[in-house]
């Protein structure tokens, strides 16, 4: 409860590229989702909405990997 934002953000990211790197894209696509939503500056983390974009095409989620990967600062 007292860690802060940013390195739950962190642990999230960490965790969403588990599931993702063992094919679980499902799974990783929930704490992906709330560390971009609880964090203001993971929103503009390379690597967080690299992968973002790829679980969503690896889901054939078309139009949000598209708005992934166009949403690269």
């Amino acid at each position: 409860a007292d860690a802060s934002r940013t390195r739950k953000s962190e642990v999230r990211l960490a965790l969403a590229r588990l599931y993702a790197a063992n094919g679980l894209m499902s799974e990783a696509a929930g704490p992906l989702a709330v560390a971009l939503a609880d964090d203001p500056g993971m929103r503009g983390n390379r690597e967080a909405l690299f992968l973002k974009a790829l679980i969503a095409t690896r889901m054939h989620r078309n139009a949000d990997a598209l708005k992934a990967w166009e949403a690269a600062p």
